[in-house]
């Protein structure tokens, strides 16, 4: 919290910044048990009790929202009950809806405070993923970190390379192995495995529509192998993924129920987070006017062709993905601060966690996934050292 009090953080938004998180926590407590017809009730409703009174909206209405959904037929509203497992996705998906909403909002004020001329982005991924069960969440940070790969290829061998030959100095070819085709055979359009997700979320289908489109191109980096089971061959390694819920866990879907409950909270800056459109990454967007009108303290530079409804239009965690991917790899490459991109390679010592415990063959096994030796003679044999002409005359 001295952070904020050192950015000049109000009172106001110290407050609602500890209420939202101690809500998250309160919401991630929440448990569900199934009814004589196996429909979710609320196991604990005291925790949700708190979460109301931490977001100051009512308690009876999120309960409700929690544990039922309305669908639209004929023109009538029809009341429909959430099974545990709904009502579960749906808590999990407002717990990251929220914490996600909170992160946008400081950020937002952070860049205000720092004026045009600078800002800061943060993207919180994990490195690559491998567990024993591996869903949508593996899937995408192991998809952002294939493309992140590729661009640390792309800079240190590919544009050294062309650097050389503009200049047209000699130099050594090093072999070196490109990942190009696992990102065309997960991110291609239309037939790429993260395309086939997103039309089987949009079409309301399961995972044996991902897999019975998979079977339509022969792939050497993707694998069938088995009815709900598909494997990639990533730069680290064999990654299996589970597709039995990776459409559903696609759509991440707020009902506007819930989303309403939330716009009528008694605290404007809660209010406003569920309000307010999001732009194409899924980050929250503040007009310039509203801002002025409600004295929030940070604005949006977004386009209005580039915000969405937070209810009128279902937008999936691949779409939202994709775009993210793009803005990111963007700025790395042409971006203001490209020119001054660092890359640091992380290395784990021990899969177990053990202090002072070195396994050689999975740290070998990095070094070579990750490029270190060719890397290390690319600036050998290149020219690591550059500056400018006017600096050179000097």
């Amino acid at each position: 919290m001295n952070y904020l009090n050192e950015l000049e953080f109000s009172e106001n938004q110290i407050n609602t910044i500890n209420s939202v998180m101690a809500a998250i926590l309160n919401l991630g407590e929440a448990r569900f048990c199934g009814n004589e017809n196996c429909l979710a009730e609320l196991d604990n409703t005291e925790v949700i009790t708190y979460f109301s009174d931490l977001l100051e909206i009512e308690n009876k209405k999120i309960c409700w929202a929690l544990t039922n959904y309305c669908l639209i037929r004929g023109g009538n509203a029809i009341r429909k009950r959430n099974t545990c497992e709904e009502a579960r996705d749906t808590r999990d998906v407002l717990a990251n809806n929220l914490y996600t909403r909170l992160v946008d909002y400081i950020i937002g004020i952070i860049n205000n405070k720092l004026g045009e001329k600078y800002s800061i982005k943060i993207l919180d991924y994990f490195g690559f993923e491998c567990f024993k069960q591996n869903n949508l969440s593996q899937f995408l940070v192991n998809c952002l970190n294939e493309q992140l790969h590729y661009h640390f290829l792309q800079r240190i061998f590919s544009w050294e390379i062309l650097d050389l030959q503009n200049e047209e100095v000699e130099y050594t070819p090093i072999k070196y192995y490109s990942n190009r085709v696992t990102l065309n055979e997960l991110l291609g359009k239309p037939e790429g495995v993260l395309s086939i997700i997103d039309d089987a979320s949009k079409k309301g289908l399961n995972g044996r529509y991902v897999i019975g489109n998979m079977h339509h191109q022969e792939r050497s980096k993707v694998k069938i192998t088995d009815d709900l089971e598909f494997s990639v061959t990533h730069y680290t390694g064999k990654v299996s993924y589970n597709v039995r819920e990776i459409p559903e866990k696609n759509r991440d879907f707020l009902s506007p129920e819930v989303i309403e409950t939330l716009r009528n909270s008694q605290n404007p800056i809660i209010s406003m987070l569920f309000t307010n459109k999001l732009d194409k990454n899924g980050n929250l967007c503040i007009p310039v006017d509203e801002v002025k009108r409600n004295k929030y303290s940070f604005t949006s530079k977004t386009s209005v062709n580039n915000q969405f409804s937070q209810i009128k239009k279902m937008r999936t965690q691949a779409t939202i993905f994709r775009a993210l991917c793009l803005d990111l790899l963007k700025e790395l490459s042409v971006g203001s601060g490209s020119g001054g991109t660092h890359f640091v390679r992380c290395i784990r010592t021990d899969l177990k966690r053990r202090p002072q415990h070195f396994q050689k063959e999975l740290i070998r096994q990095q070094l070579r996934a990750m490029a270190v030796l060719e890397t290390a003679k690319a600036r050998q044999q290149g020219y690591p050292h550059r500056i400018s002409f006017p600096e050179f005359l000097r």
